[in-house]
């Protein structure tokens, strides 16, 4: 599990936001996490088992990444610099098990299971589907 600059919510709220960029953001942070934050990327679902009944939509705006119910103010935010911070600071072995999932294309639950391993999170927090990916 990392060190911890983020709380479990805001961690809760990375594991999210757009998979395939999350992996890329642990991996090429100098690259990817400008390229999150200019694609206004956001979600949103209906309430689903192991999240919280508050956490229906993310969006990425100026600010940071923000996530909470659906047309309602904000219930936590992680600003691009707490994200940057928190990138930098996860272990090594972390991230070469993100990188070593993330190149087992073939394998999306693999990498899911490493991003969340890099967010401090257990394996029982649903994802948001891939495009063209089966529902579990």
């Amino acid at each position: 599990m990392t060190t911890a600059t983020l709380t479990e919510d805001q961690r809760l709220l990375l594991s999210q936001v757009w998979p395939g960029r999350m992996a890329g953001v642990f991996l090429t942070p100098d690259t990817e996490i400008p390229a999150l934050h200019r694609s206004r990327a956001g979600g949103c679902w209906p309430a689903r088992p192991n999240l919280p009944d508050w956490f229906r939509s993310y969006d990425c705006t100026a600010k940071g990444i923000v996530g909470g119910p659906i047309n309602e103010p904000p219930h936590t935010i992680v600003t691009w610099a707490q994200l940057g911070r928190f990138v930098r600071s996860v272990p090594a072995d972390l991230i070469a098990e993100l990188r070593a999932a993330d190149r087992d294309w073939r394998n999306p639950k693999r990498c899911r299971d490493a991003l969340l391993a890099v967010l401090g999170l257990g394996v029982e927090v649903p994802v948001q589907l891939e495009l063209f990916e089966a529902a579990r």
